[in-house]
């Protein structure tokens, strides 16, 4: 990409389009060369979030001197860019973007809004300050204006006042980022995509997205297929993959559905261990069957469901209330009852169900087994034992136990709850898909990225338990 007449950037991506590094020639017409490196780094919470860039201003391969910074992304429920930061944690600059893109590029000391910082934005703190009698103004004043908390601590001062009056013009409009001495540089804006400041757009992987006019600049590349029609046999017949407007996006539906890798979206649905596959071949079917567009979106694509599952669960933890806790040895388990109670009736041909009172007895409160399959889900564990009874939501408590019976705390071994726990007649189909495909897709993640990442957060919304305050006892997590 040329940027400005006589600027020329490199971008350097990951299979699912997460850029990884601009090259920049400043001056590529008049003195060839690579002058200026750029790194970003992106988090785990979507394929367009961004959490850091760094700079390497001379190309001398380092990021270490005097002048080269470390730049770090807020980012808002978009995952576009809204503040840099510096590594002081120093506010560098901020985004505003309208609904279709457009942005604005704010100084530091901005307080009104227009870009620039200077004499009118102190003005402005000033007054503030001036209408609480001179003394600064705390939060929980009816006076207070979070745009004129410069250094947002929850104070606004005279250090606001001396912010407000840095003299900064404002940037071109639609501009995200200073380019210039000292400046990010930051290439990621609204939603988290690409900006080229050449031209105002986003490049969006396999297509452009242009903000002013609110839309994209090219068709879908999941596109059309033009197909004879199977009763006419002469009338062609025009199927459209992902609705009936090529220039549309996820169906105009961007709440429910999701796009991440730009060829074809799906519904928001959370876990369903088919759907990566569906997407899958309905991306091989757009495009030709060329496999090396679409290998990525499996892995895209479960990474998102596994993701979205978990910020679900996590947002819906009230079904843990009142299972019972985990005894700290298995022989307790084993000997621990409750009571039971049932009505006894009797049948006779002539009189019909009778009422003869209500029986009492006892019930072992756990059911414990081993083997092949405790084995398997809690690798370290010898038994596992599962509460016989449930609580209002229908959920059950799981205990593991290690090879001297003692209770597994944590670790991958440890037992984990059951949402909906398998061990009654017709649960066990609801067990796999509310407890098992989850662990096991988040196994499959650990075993394609390394690690344990996906299996601990597995188990923050299925945490086992140690209410009796049981000695720690925890296992490893196993390399898959």
């Amino acid at each position: 990409m040329v940027s400005g007449l006589d600027e020329e950037r490199t971008y350097a991506y990951t299979a699912s389009w997460q850029l990884l590094e601009e090259r920049v020639d400043a001056d590529y017409s008049g003195d060839p060369g690579l002058d200026k490196r750029v790194q970003y780094a992106w988090g785990l919470r979507y394929i367009d979030d961004c959490l850091m860039h760094r700079a390497d201003l001379n190309n001398d391969g380092d990021y270490t001197d005097s002048n080269e910074n470390t730049w770090y992304h807020m980012t808002d429920g978009m995952f576009s860019t809204v503040a840099v930061l510096n590594r002081t944690a120093t506010l560098v600059e901020r985004v505003s973007y309208d609904s279709y893109g457009q942005a604005r590029h704010h100084r530091p000391g901005d307080v009104n809004g227009d870009g620039n910082s200077g004499f009118t934005d102190s003005a402005i703190v000033g007054t503030i300050i001036v209408a609480n009698g001179g003394t600064p103004v705390p939060i929980t004043s009816s006076l207070y204006r979070a745009e004129a908390d410069l250094n947002r601590d929850g104070t606004i001062n005279s250090s606001d006042r001396t912010l407000a009056g840095v003299s900064a013009s404002a940037l071109a409009a639609a501009l995200i980022s200073n380019a210039g001495t000292g400046g990010p540089d930051n290439s990621i804006g609204w939603d988290g995509y690409v900006f080229n400041p050449a031209t105002g757009e986003y490049l969006v992987r396999h297509r452009t997205y242009g903000p002013t006019l609110g839309r994209w600049l090219e068709r879908d590349p999941i596109g059309v297929r033009v197909e004879t029609a199977p009763r006419l046999g002469v009338r062609p017949s025009v199927q459209y993959h992902d609705g009936m407007n090529v220039y549309q996006y996820v169906q105009s539906s961007p709440v429910v559905r999701l796009d991440p890798v730009g060829l074809v979206s799906a519904p928001n649905h959370g876990i369903d261990p088919n759907h990566c596959k569906e997407v899958y071949e309905a991306c091989m079917k757009a495009v030709q069957r060329q496999h090396a567009l679409c290998k990525h979106i499996l892995d895209i694509c479960d990474e998102v469901n596994f993701l979205e599952w978990y910020r679900r669960q996590r947002d819906d933890m009230d079904w843990l209330t009142g299972l019972p806790t985990c005894p700290c040895t298995l022989a307790q388990a084993k000997g621990e009852t409750h009571p039971t109670r049932r009505e006894k009736w009797r049948d006779s041909p002539l009189t019909g169900p009778r009422y003869l009172g209500e029986e009492f007895g006892t019930a072992n409160s756990w059911s414990c087994s081993g083997g092949r399959i405790v084995r398997r889900y809690h690798p370290g564990a010898s038994e596992c034992c599962r509460s016989t009874t449930t609580n209002r939501h229908r959920a059950a408590q799981q205990c593991c136990y290690d090879g001297q019976g003692k209770l597994i705390t944590s670790g991958g071994g440890a037992g984990t709850p059951d949402r909906a726990p398998a061990q009654f007649p017709g649960w066990y189909t609801d067990h796999w898909d509310w407890d098992v495909a989850p662990f096991r897709l988040a196994e499959d993640l650990d075993r394609k990225h390394g690690g344990s990442d996906h299996r601990r957060k597995y188990c923050e919304v299925r945490p086992p338990n140690n209410g009796r305050n049981c000695a720690p006892n925890p296992t490893p997590w196993p390399n898959l």
